[in-house]
C-alpha cells in the first residue's frame, strides 16, 4: 500500500510539473515597434481570468490626423473590448478579464510607416499608485503598502488556484492507479486461466494418445 501511495504521489508531481500552476501574478509588456504603412501588428499577452488589465497605446509620429486602427479583445470573446478606426492620440484602456485565456491588441498603421508604443499590464503592475497617492493624498509608504497588498492578494489567489489544480490532478492520478491495478489483476487471472486450460488440454491429448 505504501508503494501504491508513492506511485500516486509521483504521478501527481509529474503532472503538476508538466502543466504548472496558472500564472496569477499578472503580466507586463512594454514595447515600441515600427509598423509598416497599411500593415497590421498584433500583440498577445496571456492573462488569467478576473485579472485587472491596463493597456496603453501611443502612435509616436501621427500626422495630418491619419491615426491608427486599434482593436483590443479577449481571446474567446465575441465582441472587442475597445475599437477605434482613427486613433490620433494616446489612449489608455482598463478592464477586468472574463475568459482568462489571453488579451489581443491589433494595430494597423495609416498610409505611412509609424512607430507605436504599446504597454500591456495586469494585476498589481496595472495600477499606478503614484497617481493614486496624488489623488487621495496617500503617503508614499502607504502607496507602496497598497501595492504590496495587491501582490499578496494575487499570490494568495495563485495558491488557491494551484491547490485546486493539485486536488484534481491527485484525484485523476489515483483513478489511473486503481485502473492499472484492476488491469494487472485481470491480466494475471487471464494468464493463470489460460495456463490451466493449456495444461488440461495437453493432459487430455496425451492421455488420449496413451502417451502418459
Amino acid at each position: 500500500m505504501v508503494k501504491g501511495n508513492y506511485i500516486v504521489t509521483l504521478l501527481t508531481a509529474v503532472v503538476a510539473i508538466v502543466y504548472g500552476f496558472p500564472l496569477c501574478y499578472g503580466a507586463y509588456m512594454d514595447v515600441t515597434t515600427l509598423i509598416k504603412a497599411g500593415k497590421e501588428a498584433c500583440f498577445t499577452e496571456p492573462i488569467v481570468k478576473e485579472m485587472y488589465t491596463h493597456i496603453t497605446i501611443h502612435g509616436r509620429d501621427i500626422v495630418n490626423d491619419e491615426g491608427l486602427a486599434v482593436v483590443i479583445k479577449e481571446e474567446g470573446a465575441e465582441k472587442p473590448i475597445y475599437e477605434e478606426s482613427n486613433l490620433v492620440k494616446q489612449v489608455s484602456v482598463s478592464f477586468t478579464t472574463i475568459h482568462g485565456i489571453s488579451v489581443i491588441c491589433c494595430i494597423t498603421a495609416p498610409k505611412r510607416d509609424t512607430y507605436v508604443a504599446v504597454a500591456i499590464k495586469s494585476g498589481a503592475d496595472a495600477r499606478d499608485y503614484s497617481i493614486i497617492a496624488k489623488s487621495t493624498h496617500l503617503d508614499p509608504v502607504d502607496a507602496h503598502l497598497q501595492n504590496a497588498l495587491d501582490e499578496f492578494s494575487a499570490f494568495h489567489k495563485a495558491q488557491i488556484t494551484g491547490s485546486r489544480s493539485i486536488d484534481r490532478t491527485s484525484k485523476k492520478a489515483a483513478q489511473t492507479y486503481h485502473l492499472l491495478i484492476k488491469f494487472s489483476i485481470a491480466n494475471s487471472v487471464f494468464v493463470v486461466v489460460s495456463t490451466l486450460c493449456f495444461i488440461f488440454y495437453f493432459r487430455s491429448f496425451f492421455l488420449s494418445k496413451k502417451v502418459i
